[in-house]
């Protein structure tokens, strides 16, 4: 399992690959936080938009939409994103 983490126009896009056995517990985590209820130790959420989560393969494309005005700091967005998947035991 990795992840590649990619600043776009309008935000961040989130590459997991390999995601195998955890599809499922990831895929719950991060609708957790497209409905308001992440656990992210991270003051990131605040600059979301939207989050959409696509199945690609054997991973998974996250994409991350700042709202008007913020920005996303890559930093904070991995130890978000080390704290999920070490919650989904990928870590």
């Amino acid at each position: 399992m990795g992840y590649r983490i990619e600043e776009t126009a309008t935000g961040v896009t989130i590459t997991v690959a390999q995601v195998g056995d955890a599809r499922d517990s990831l895929l719950a985590a991060f609708s957790a936080c497209r409905d308001g209820r992440c656990q992210c130790p991270t003051a990131a959420y605040g600059e979301l938009e939207g989050l959409d989560v696509q199945e690609v393969g054997d991973g998974l494309v996250l994409d991350l939409r700042v709202r008007p005005g913020g920005r996303l700091e890559v930093d904070e967005i991995r130890r978000c994103l080390d704290f999920t998947l070490g919650q989904a035991g990928l870590a």
